[in-house]
């Protein structure tokens, strides 16, 4: 009896260690650019049981396979071509075989460089000469330097073209949490970008100096502050996606948008209806107007897109109507308004119907009036600004300077 439970022992223990996983998942605790800590670690994983394997690194993390401690030494050569993020791209045949004669064996690749090991105390360095090391730098530091200077046109100009210059009245619609996580990692790739070309730079200059690489340097000095600063990134990408998200599903389901007919709380700005108080205002259904939407946001307390379609019968008979579309900001500081302002008139004026619009006197703090394809009307007063659109329709047309006076008053 003891002896069948000693081999249901014994064959309990075998499968506990067969289900164990083969491999392992780590987070580097150094950037890609770093070549001395990135082969200091894989040579120290090495000796703990973990090797490299050819799967390499996946969205930043380095898979293992689970081994016996071995002596390996690792590493990392320049890519002679620039290496597309996830690629699976070889070294050249030629370089591989040459390498190989020297008992290196071909792994992986990290960032913009391959990874070599030998198990051999024997086999000679791939590069004896650091003068070599610095010419094969300076080509990855020249393809970063580049991508550094696209990331400055893809994160900080093209977000200018794609918004037309309307950067606050963006930041304002997609809120304040959503625009710091935006910045914050703009900033983040930006300041990754200057430090590897800094630091690229600085390794070259050494190695060009004739200072051999240390390929046992202390890769422990930052490694909590490098994989905290990973995960800080990787969590502030997925916050972002998730306000993103909410954000489209909230506009796709038009969430703050509700009829004029059900808004109860008073406009701070002019109506159709306040343009002929004289006549019978009424409300015309065309299937796509007659909505409001009012949210507050930290830039602006009270954000306010009203759209409307009425006709006013006048007493003498004819008929007033139309459409007026507005947006109406309350910001935080009269700049802010000011700022918005001048964002909706760089705005319309790459349209290709703008035209410039003569305004009356008014007693505001900024006015532009122009036309896209109706007549419109930004002005600015204090910390609120309006831009709103007049298209007429009806048998009676009201000038434009009666109509923008009225709103400029409405405001004041």
């Amino acid at each position: 009896m003891q002896k069948a439970n000693l081999i249901l022992g014994v064959n309990s223990m075998s499968e506990q260690k067969t289900s164990e996983p083969r491999y392992a998942y780590r987070l580097p605790p150094c950037p890609a650019y770093d070549v001395e800590a990135t082969e200091s670690w894989l040579s120290a994983m090495a000796r703990n049981g973990f090797v490299l394997t050819r799967d390499g690194f996946f969205f930043g993390f380095a898979t293992f396979e689970k081994t016996q401690p071995q002596t390996l030494r690792y590493r990392l050569e320049a890519s002679e071509k620039k290496l597309a993020p996830l690629s699976e791209d070889s070294p050249p045949e030629e370089a591989e075989e040459l390498y190989a004669s020297y008992g290196w064996r071909y792994v992986a690749s990290r960032g913009q460089f391959r990874i070599y090991c030998t198990d051999s105390d024997e086999a000679r360095e791939l590069n004896s000469d650091p003068r070599v090391q610095a010419l094969a730098l300076s080509m990855v530091r020249k393809r970063e330097s580049g991508n550094l200077a696209m990331s400055l046109f893809w994160l900080l100009f093209y977000p200018f073209f794609i918004f037309r210059g309307g950067i606050v009245r963006a930041a304002i619609e997609i809120g304040m949490p959503m625009t710091i996580l935006a910045l914050g990692l703009i900033a983040w790739v930006l300041a990754r970008s200057v430090r590897e070309v800094v630091h690229l730079h600085r390794l070259g200059k050494s190695l060009a100096e004739g200072k051999p690489l240390d390929h046992g340097k202390d890769w422990h000095a930052h490694a909590l502050r490098y994989r905290v600063g990973k995960l800080l990134h990787l969590f502030a990408w997925l916050a972002l996606i998730g306000c993103g998200l909410c954000a489209w599903s909230a506009d796709i389901r038009n969430e703050n948008e509700i009829p004029l007919t059900e808004y109860d709380a008073a406009l701070p700005f002019a109506t159709i209806a306040d343009f002929a108080p004289e006549g019978d205002y009424t409300l015309y259904d065309i299937g796509y107007s007659n909505t409001v939407s009012a949210v507050s946001r930290l830039l602006a307390p009270t954000v306010i897109a009203y759209r409307e379609y009425a006709h006013v019968a006048l007493p003498d008979g004819s008929l007033l109507e139309g459409g007026l579309d507005v947006e109406y900001y309350e910001t935080a500081s009269p700049l802010l308004a000011r700022i918005i302002a001048l964002e909706f008139l760089r705005e319309a004026k790459h349209e290709k119907h703008y035209a410039e619009c003569e305004l009356p006197p008014l007693d505001v703090d900024y006015a532009a009036g122009y036309t896209e394809y109706f007549p419109t009307v930004v002005l600015q007063k204090g910390n609120r600004v309006i831009s709103a659109m007049f298209y007429q329709t009806g048998t009676s047309s009201m000038p434009y300077e009666d109509w923008v006076r009225i709103v400029a008053q409405s405001i004041g």
